[in-house]
């Protein structure tokens, strides 16, 4: 009986042993693909769709890790940094990120269900000078380069499949002058749309509206860039909002593509700007009150407001604390901004990211408004996006980098 339980410690001692070795070897094994991971992420990738798994360390965890970035916990427990590279402009269709690198306009998408990040497209090369925003709907992702010959007087728009993985030009516009101005890309089922500055050689504020229908190849301009300026543009299925600056102050224009019909939906004689539209529902910027005191404008604002309105309802006040707010957009019941009014220099507009904000979010149905990021240690976040109860913003990580983070409600 003895020899029995002398055999069965000398197992459990080897049992235990082994166990201890397995569980060393899979942690450092972890370490090493995190480290061979984040080598390959400092890499420049040179060809089409290489990709990157980032779901291993783009999770920024719990409180403690939180204050490993450069800007300590600024977005709590249920916000996460979702890539490590220098973000400019992005949009977002369900689970899926498309976004432009700063300053090299390079276009990558990120996955959110694997945690994938691809490789779509370099923008500087020996054909083309660069990029202009990326956009993104369904499983297709829109984008202008702009060609080097002759100089910036051609821009293709591209198309990328992003389940095959094949991409082709759709469309070819041209300019008797130059294109300093590709911009608000955005797309549908069945059509494209955008604003560029190919006549701003008659008037240097005429950006315009144009339509390209992808099943005629045929482009239609929307707007008169001798008579306004078309620009913020954003489309929810056929509905178009935009914001017009026509004689002396800026509107907000809805544009249906089926009834081929415009409507000033703000109608006042102050500045609104920068809208947003989902199904019915509308959210910008708006002046009314600081420039009726005698204060602000669309160029130098001091204390513009949030305003939603549903195309066929009343105006409602979002947001009027007396500081700057700008950049907002909704989905559903919910509405997202940034708002300086706890930055340590206030009123100062700056319309490069300059991190003074904190990201704010309103439920239309309850009258509920949260703050989800804290301003702290001189960054916060910006120009937020929301899909669902996820909520974008660009914030400043660990390594002094504008990036993405992505916040769940």
């Amino acid at each position: 009986m003895k020899n029995y339980s002398k055999l069965i410690v000398i197992f459990l001692i080897f049992f235990i042993s082994a166990g201890e070795f397995f569980i060393s070897c899979k942690n450092n094994g972890i370490n090493d693909a995190n480290t061979e991971m984040n080598e390959a992420f400092d890499q420049k990738s040179d060809c089409l769709d290489s990709s990157i798994d980032i779901s291993e360390f783009s999770e920024s965890g719990d409180n403690t890790q939180q204050e490993d970035f450069y800007t300590g916990a600024f977005c709590g427990p249920n916000c996460r940094q979702i890539t490590f590279r220098d973000v400019g402009v992005y949009k977002i269709w369900e689970n899926i990120i498309v976004y432009g690198e700063y300053p090299t306009e390079d276009i990558y998408i990120i996955d959110l269900t694997t945690g994938q990040e691809t490789f779509i497209t370099s923008c500087k090369d020996e054909e083309y000078e660069g990029c202009a925003d990326a956009t993104i709907y369904k499983n297709y992702i829109y984008y202008f380069r702009r060609n080097r010959e002759p100089p910036y007087k051609q821009c293709d728009l591209w198309r990328y499949n992003i389940l095959t993985r094949e991409k082709e030009i759709i469309h070819t516009i041209r300019s008797e002058y130059y294109f300093g101005i590709l911009t608000d890309l955005n797309a549908n089922d069945n059509y494209v749309l955008w604003a560029d500055d190919r006549n701003a050689e008659i008037n240097r504020y005429a950006w315009e509206l144009y339509l390209l229908n992808l099943s005629t190849g045929e482009e239609s301009r929307l707007t008169n860039g001798s008579e306004c300026m078309a620009f913020d543009v954003r489309m929810w299925k056929n509905k178009v909002v935009f914001t017009e600056r026509r004689g002396g102050d800026h509107e907000i224009i809805l544009y249906d593509i089926e009834k081929n019909t415009f409507t000033n939906i703000s109608n006042n004689i102050y500045d609104q700007y920068q809208p947003a539209i989902w199904e019915d529902r509308v959210v910008w910027i708006d002046s009314r009150t600081e420039q009726s005191q005698g204060v602000g404008s669309y160029y130098n604002p001091h204390n513009p407001d949030v305003y939603f309105k549903q195309i066929e309802g009343e105006l409602v006040a979002v947001e009027t604390e007396g500081s700057i707010q700008r950049n907002p957009d909704i989905f559903g019941n919910l509405i997202v901004w940034d708002d300086e009014r706890n930055d340590d220099t206030p009123n100062t507009y700056d319309t490069h990211i300059d991190l003074r904000s904190e990201v704010f979010v309103y439920d239309i149905s309850t009258g509920e408004k949260i703050m989800i990021t804290q301003y702290k240690d001189k960054t916060g976040g910006e120009e937020p996006r929301i899909w669902e109860n996820r909520i974008f913003f660009l914030g400043r990580d660990k390594n002094n980098t504008i990036t993405l983070f992505m916040y769940e409600l």
